[in-house]
């Protein structure tokens, strides 16, 4: 950790559950660059991404309507081409990086 910053987490290349090193979402990356879809900078892991703020609207500096930012974690993912499990490629920390906005829920007519 330098500057209060977490190193990447390189996790899995191939699939922890099975050992196949098929994975469904680098092969359908693949896919969509061979046919033009995507180019070939998009997506160069070759795997899916989650994107987890941690907000926590009760905080005085989460309220509605004012963009702060928050900090978040991306999960590269993949999914075994053999198991059909999911499982990590790499995680990132992006303290302080993501900004939010709070938005209020849709009230329900009737209620």
């Amino acid at each position: 950790m330098q500057n209060n910053i977490k190193e990447p987490v390189k996790c899995n290349d191939k699939c922890p559950y099975c050992g196949s090193d098929k994975r469904m979402v680098k092969e359908y990356v693949e896919e969509q660059r061979s046919e033009g879809n995507i180019g070939s900078k998009a997506f160069p892991d070759g795997a899916g991404s989650l994107n987890l703020a941690f907000v926590d609207p009760t905080l005085p500096r989460y309220q509605l309507g004012r963009p702060v930012p928050a900090p978040a974690m991306q999960v590269k993912f993949d999914i075994c081409g053999e198991c059909k499990k999911l499982y990590p490629v790499e995680i990132t920390y992006q303290p302080q990086m993501t900004i939010v906005s709070m938005t209020p829920a849709p009230r329900m007519k009737g209620g």
